[in-house]
């Protein structure tokens, strides 16, 4: 990144200012984000971008010792429905992959997805970053599948009655 300048090291050296901590990252349009650690009204410590809804890029693992929460609460949501059969049923027609990534040494293998697959039938969790790379939601994919398993499961239990039906009325 020749050219970009800043008094903090990226990844590495903490400014403290009077809202916290700040920590400078390389932003996904190539811009620095600034980091801040701060205490919130109910006291809880929180990591946010100095500027509210900036993304930004890691590029390596990130490992997380404790949990991670999205919010979800119902108070939040407007347009709620149900996730019905058209919609869930694109995921059978989603191709799996395994693979590798070619910035990758040690070739590790992967698994996952087509972004430009999932946008043909999920156009919602595909995203265009700014780098040019499409990315994918993947933990949205859980809903949809719970809601598939459950159809699924709908169906094995309207068969199995079918099949006791068919054994009780064969006596």
């Amino acid at each position: 990144m020749a050219g970009v300048q800043s008094p903090v090291a990226n990844f590495g050296g903490r400014v403290d200012t009077k809202v916290g901590t700040v920590k400078q990252f390389i932003g996904s349009n190539a811009n620095l984000v600034n980091l801040v650690l701060k205490k919130t009204l109910v006291n809880l410590s929180v990591i946010t971008p100095s500027i509210p809804k900036t993304p930004f890029f890691i590029d390596a693992d990130l490992i997380v010792t404790g949990h991670i929460f999205n919010v979800s609460d119902e108070r939040l949501k407007d347009n709620i429905t149900e996730i019905n059969e058209e919609t869930f049923n694109h995921l059978l027609e989603l191709k799996s992959s395994s693979f590798t990534y070619k910035n990758d040494s040690k070739k590790k293998k992967h698994y996952g997805f087509l972004a430009q697959d999932v946008e043909n039938f999920f156009p919602e969790l595909v995203e265009n970053n700014n780098s040019g790379y499409k990315t994918v939601n993947y933990q949205e994919f859980i809903p949809l599948i719970l809601a598939k398993m459950k159809n699924m499961d709908e169906e094995i239990n309207s068969l199995k009655e079918e099949i006791r039906v068919l054994k009780e009325q064969s006596l």
